[in-house]
């Protein structure tokens, strides 16, 4: 992170900062530093101005302070925060909690980090709003902070819900074109917490997937999506009449293909090699052998009928995923 940028986050979240359609000081934060001092000095009030570049000097002492904890040395939950790429809507609110926190463990601190984790995976992911969306109700948020958490988490969660509610999050997560309309950032992130659901939640239990190997940029072990039902079954090698893939009809494109359920991820190597191979093929080769749980489960939803990895099949898989996601993403559980 720059020096600049921690310039600014400071001011937005320890200055009495003004804003309006034309003017936002938080935009020119040296200059408007630089205005207060000098009207202070024009003013003839050169005590006063004495007082104020101590005090901005040692409090911007102390944010320097504390940053290698927040971005060094960061929580687990920061770490998702940073995963999902849009710090800087949140940095001024996270420096001013951390700094106010008094608690063992900065417990209240890390339930406003939790906060942020939410929004940024519900409300800039899923629902899809612009980055810009809600910034300056944040910045307020962190200017007016005073060490009341209660308060800030009340305020937190009443944007989180005229935003995100619970039946917009829902509707979204069980769009039928998932996967075309949220960015693949988004849902490796879903799918790797929900990899370590599974492995903490369901035997046999295994260690989490960590953020490491989420973040893996070496092409070998890099994650991509993956469809189970191909996208493109008309290129796959193997006979249609020993898949254990249903017709792909124009409907099932239209409504399953890009459903939630009939998602994975897996190595993009791996990807690559299965290219479009039909699902009994990768079930066999692949999913029943994978390293993941995510994979692992596959089978289990095949139609007990007809032996097939069907809409029935998507349907419940996504049914349990969107569980997950209610609970794992549910900002009504932050107290």
């Amino acid at each position: 992170m720059s020096e600049d940028a921690i310039l600014q986050y400071h001011f937005i979240a320890f200055e009495k900062w003004k804003s309006s359609r034309g003017n936002k000081e938080y935009q020119r934060n040296v200059s408007s530093v630089k205005r207060r001092i000098n009207d202070l000095i024009k003013s003839n009030e050169q005590e006063q101005a004495t007082d104020f570049i101590d005090k901005y000097s040692r409090e911007l002492k102390e944010t320097y302070a504390l940053m290698p904890s927040l971005i060094l040395r960061p929580t687990d939950i920061l770490i998702d925060v940073n995963a999902l790429g849009r710090t800087a809507n949140f940095y001024p609110l996270l420096i001013k909690s951390y700094k106010k926190d008094k608690t063992e463990k900065k417990r209240n601190f890390n339930k406003v980090a939790k906060l942020c984790e939410i929004m940024s995976f519900r409300m800039y992911g899923v629902r899809r709003y612009r980055s810009n969306t809600a910034l300056e109700s944040l910045y307020r948020f962190a200017r007016d902070f005073n060490g009341d958490f209660s308060n800030l988490i009340r305020k937190f969660k009443s944007l989180l819900d005229e935003y995100c509610s619970e039946s917009n999050f829902e509707d979204s997560l069980l769009s039928s074109s998932f996967y075309k309309t949220i960015n693949s950032r988004e849902i490796l992130y879903l799918f790797w917490k929900y990899e370590n659901y599974l492995r903490t939640n369901e035997q046999p239990l295994a260690s989490e997937l960590s953020y490491k190997e989420f973040s893996e940029t070496d092409r070998r072990k890099k994650l991509s999506i993956e469809h189970i039902a191909p996208q493109n079954p008309a290129n796959s090698q193997i006979v249609r009449d020993k898949t254990i893939i249903p017709e792909i009809t124009e409907e099932f494109q239209e409504s399953f293909l890009h459903n939630i359920g009939n998602l994975t991820f897996d190595p993009l190597s791996a990807n690559i090699s299965k290219s479009n191979s039909e699902f009994d093929i990768k079930n066999q080769k692949y999913f029943i052998r994978a390293p993941y749980k995510t994979q692992n489960e596959l089978d289990t939803y095949l139609n007990p009928e007809t032996n097939k990895w069907d809409s029935s099949s998507i349907s419940n898989r996504a049914r349990k995923i969107l569980q997950f996601a209610l609970d794992y993403w549910n900002y009504d559980s932050v107290t």
